[in-house]
């Protein structure tokens, strides 16, 4: 965006217009992507209504972390040289007896460029909107930045009825009943999104909230999306990276390959017994085995976990005993 494609919008004192000049060119970046995925899920431009000028006045983020506010400011200032503050105050919601705290800066300038990049001003539940086209068509990075902090504000990440590897990631975006068909195509742009990274989202559920409100949520339990947006995409908040992390753990132990059962054959003519193949593999791996569970997965009458899988192929002497990127589309 040029200076002068921003300033047609609207007209201000010669003054304000000089000092807003040095912002531009503005061309799309990850961090600008980040930026204006943070307003459009927990931050707010906000839009002042109560004069004969109605217009924008501050950019805030709200947030639980302080650190995730320092990280909002910093990046601000890295990119447009504006300072902000942080605020600690109590929400009124009553749900958490911890302080949250809110990162805002006054800055009528910056608040119009981000409204002519297509982040909304003011209350969003009641605004249509769509994902910036030039988000859309941006390069992967700049579409992973966007995704990375859309899900860190809005999406989570649990275990479901304490499965051994079921976990559902999901991403939820409340909206005013007038409003959900145009909610429901912005997360259809989501969904595509993550798809190009090879992670496959389901239909879109829509709940009831309260009055006229109405919750969109997309949800993700495929463990390989699970393992490819934890490489591609991830968190910023360290909580929900370490849930991460340890769901990506998880998966790549229990999860069950299809088609492998040729390397436990192997390893077993290697070995000479069942009973001391599943000994040794036992031995090494994070999971122990019966001798009795390794001849149904050597006969192919069910699935092989990676952990045994990885196992083996050291057994083997293979040279890249990590098996996820050889498995592919093999996994159950």
């Amino acid at each position: 965006m040029s200076f002068e494609e921003f300033t047609s919008t609207y007209k201000q004192k010669k003054k304000c217009m000089e000092s807003a000049r040095r912002l531009f060119p503005l061309r799309p970046s990850k961090e600008l992507a980040q930026l204006a995925a943070a307003l459009m899920t927990d931050g707010h431009i906000d839009w002042r209504e109560s004069d004969d000028n109605p217009r924008p006045t501050k950019l805030i983020l709200y947030s639980n972390y302080k650190n995730e506010c320092r990280w909002f400011l910093d990046l601000v200032y890295r990119l447009f040289s504006v300072k902000g503050r942080i605020v600690q105050y109590t929400s009124p919601s009553g749900f958490s007896e911890k302080p949250s705290f809110k990162a805002m800066i006054y800055s009528a300038q910056l608040a119009r460029i981000f409204i002519k990049l297509g982040v909304p001003c003011g209350d969003k539940t009641n605004k249509a909107y769509l994902v910036p086209h030039w988000i859309i068509n941006g390069n992967r990075e700049i579409k992973s930045a966007f995704l990375r902090i859309m899900f860190n504000f809005d999406g989570s990440l649990s275990l479901k009825r304490q499965r051994q590897i079921s976990f559902v990631l999901s991403f939820s975006m409340n909206k005013q009943k007038n409003h959900l068909r145009n909610a429901a195509f912005f997360v259809e742009q989501i969904k595509e999104m993550l798809r190009q990274f090879g992670i496959s989202a389901g239909k879109i559920h829509i709940r009831h909230c309260r009055r006229d409100k109405f919750t969109l949520i997309l949800f993700v339990t495929n463990s390989r999306s699970i393992l490819n947006f934890h490489k591609y995409v991830g968190f910023l908040n360290k909580k929900k990276c370490a849930k991460l992390k340890f769901a990506v753990a998880r998966i790549n132990t229990y999860r069950r390959i299809k088609g492998v059962s040729h390397f436990l054959t192997q390893l077993k003519q290697k070995i000479g017994t069942d009973r001391e193949t599943v000994r040794k593999i036992s031995a090494l791996s994070k999971l122990s085995y019966t001798p009795r569970q390794f001849e149904h997965m050597r006969r192919g009458e069910s699935h092989v976990p990676v952990d045994m899988l990885s196992t083996v192929l050291k057994l083997l002497g293979k040279e890249n005993p990590d098996v996820l990127e050889f498995i592919g589309s093999r996994e159950h």
